[in-house]
């Protein structure tokens, strides 16, 4: 659960430890923990909860090991700067400009990425038992890469994460990472991202006439249209609508 004040204060309290939050701080804690809120006079809080299994893989995938007994983050984070400010403005893209959009359908496949992504960017930046204690990764063999990208390119159309690739491989996320920036530089999820705009330029020129292209993009998980637009002419030298008239216009699809 993750907590912050905007206007005024208030107290939090996590068992008998009383946490003071006022704007620029915000608090981190389990739902297990929580146990009070004394609210001040003109407070306006927002908060925002993250599933404990999810930061439960991130953590195993990260540090190669079970989660100890008593794990938790530190409580207190700034938000004027520092990675704690970067995930709340993560967090509200996600709500404000996606969950929110009206006529926007999220898809499973960018739930999953974003699930994945923003727990591994917590346990692998903000403070918490376990940090300091993060030896070099394993280095793994090419042919385990080669299977993670076989895995990826198979099943890139669902709604699979870098999780399911470093199993496929055999290895833990934290070394299918460090050993793609070593063996391609490049990261797991930028791989996946670009086998899925590959597959969403393949359904684009292929297209059936009642097809669009927010349809397409959203299938292969690309939820903010203006940004998919531009990572595909970025990529392939059009635009996805140029490409989707083009389909229109080939021979036999004349009306």
């Amino acid at each position: 659960m993750f907590f912050l004040e905007h206007d005024a204060h208030y107290d939090l309290s996590t068992g008998n430890i009383r946490h003071p939050l006022t704007p620029g701080v915000a608090l981190l804690t389990s739902a297990d923990r929580y146990s009070g809120v004394k609210i001040g006079a003109g407070s306006v809080a927002e908060g925002f909860c993250i599933p404990r299994s999810a930061v439960q893989m991130a953590l195993v995938n990260t540090f190669e090991r079970a989660v100890p007994t008593g794990f938790e983050f530190a409580p207190l984070h700034n938000l004027t700067d520092g990675p704690a400010a970067h995930l709340l403005k993560l967090m509200r893209f996600f709500r404000d400009d996606l969950c929110a959009h009206q006529g926007l359908v999220v898809s499973p496949l960018a739930l999953a990425s974003f699930q994945e992504m923003f727990c591994l960017l917590m346990v692998q930046n903000l403070r918490h038992t376990l940090s300091g204690g993060n030896g070099p990764a394993s280095m793994i063999a090419p042919r385990q890469i080669r299977r993670a990208l076989d895995f990826a390119r198979t099943h890139a159309a669902m709604p699979i994460t870098i999780s399911d690739m470093a199993a496929a491989a055999g290895v833990s996320v934290r070394a299918l990472q460090f050993n793609f920036r070593r063996f391609l530089n490049n990261s797991p999820m930028a791989y996946l991202r670009q086998i899925r705009l590959e597959g969403a330029r393949h359904d684009i020129v292929k297209a059936d006439p009642t097809l669009t292209v927010a349809a397409i993009a959203r299938r292969w998980g690309f939820t903010h249209l203006g940004r998919f637009s531009q990572e595909y002419r970025a990529a392939f030298g059009s635009s996805p609508s140029a490409d989707l008239a083009l389909c229109d216009k080939a021979p036999g699809r004349a009306g």
